[in-house]
């Protein structure tokens, strides 16, 4: 989601440090330097000599979020909404808000109302294509996404989530394309690596899913996803040993963590080790309680069953008599 600070161009003061301008970009210098309670009272100031100020009351509000003040923070942006209803990072940032506390029907209320009045206004369209996201519904994600790339092709979070609707809905073309454009954009991303490297998983491009999935946990080493989808990739490749080392290290990052058991399970059985393979298992199931019935049978498969003893064959044959 993207927020706004609302900073101005500068314009001559004069001299006078009473115009509320003033106030505004002093609280915008102390804001950006991480001086929160001095922003503060520049931005109080602003409004006093000029009421219903809405940039300056945007740019408060995104203040008390930092501060960890939601309340005052959509005050605020409700403010300069009454203030300016024209003026669209109020909207944005009050939405965004709502978006993140997962209340996303005030959140579209203000993201519909902020796109209704201008329908060019791709910030909107992207947290709105986000909430759609959330909400499960990828058909009308992507037409707000698309919408913000055709506008902006270096929208990178607009590619991301599209990207992950089209993962949802299927469409593999789409999903490796987009995020292939977003690692285009930055090469130093663990996510973008990690996102095209799980694509490629899809697409059966088994080496290429290692290697990049290989760039992701050497550019970001402490998350166990990376791991387990680099453990998944190698496994593929029949890199057994490997696979099983990166599966170790994703229970060093997560002790509890049941698919990377499973697919040590899946592992062993590969190399012929049925009791490793059944342990392992076993040891998902124990740890994942919805999944236990799935990875029990996948155990009870590999045991070994006792051999039944051969019926005995009586000498003479079937109908022989003692004399």
């Amino acid at each position: 989601m993207i927020k706004f600070f609302c900073f101005a161009v500068l314009t001559a003061l004069a001299g006078c440090n009473r115009d509320p301008q003033y106030y505004f970009e002093e609280g915008n210098r102390q804001a950006s330097a991480g001086r929160f309670e001095e922003a503060i009272a520049n931005y109080n100031q602003a409004v006093i000599l000029k009421r219903g100020f809405p940039e300056v009351l945007t740019s408060r509000g995104l203040v008390y979020e930092k501060m960890g003040d939601r309340q005052k923070a959509v005050l605020d942006y409700k403010k300069a909404i009454d203030a300016a209803p024209s003026y669209m990072p109020a909207y944005n940032n009050l939405a965004a808000i709502y978006l993140e506390e997962g209340t996303y029907q005030e959140a579209y209320k203000y993201l519909t109302s902020a796109i209704q009045l201008d329908p060019e206004y791709i910030y909107a369209r992207l947290n709105r294509g986000i909430l759609f996201y959330h909400k499960g519904d990828c058909a009308a994600a992507v037409p707000d996404l698309s919408r913000v790339i055709a506008k902006d092709a270096s929208m990178g979070l607009a590619l991301y989530y599209r990207g992950l609707c089209y993962r949802k809905m299927r469409n593999l073309t789409g999903e490796l394309g987009d995020f292939s454009a977003l690692l285009a954009l930055d090469k130093k991303s663990a996510t973008a690596w990690f996102e095209t490297g799980r694509s490629k998983l899809s697409f059966g491009d088994y080496a290429g899913a290692a290697e990049d999935l290989q760039k992701a946990v050497q550019l970001k080493a402490g998350v166990y996803g990376y791991h387990y989808a680099l453990a998944r990739a190698l496994a593929k490749l029949g890199n057994y040993n490997g696979a099983l080392a990166t599966a170790d290290k994703t229970l060093e990052l997560k002790n509890d963590y049941a698919p990377a058991y499973a697919l040590k399970g899946d592992i062993f059985a590969r190399m012929k080790n049925k009791a490793g393979a059944v342990e392992q298992y076993l040891k998902a199931a124990e740890l994942a309680p919805e999944n236990a019935s799935f990875y029990r049978a996948l155990a009870a498969s590999l045991e070994q069953k006792r051999p039944q003893p051969a019926p005995k064959k009586h000498k003479g044959g079937r109908n022989s008599r003692s004399r």
